[in-house]
């Protein structure tokens, strides 16, 4: 499921 591998990279872009 590379949803929840996209899902990571923009929680820690907003984390940011």
């Amino acid at each position: 499921m590379p949803f929840l591998s996209h899902l990571s990279d923009i929680l820690l872009a907003k984390r940011q």
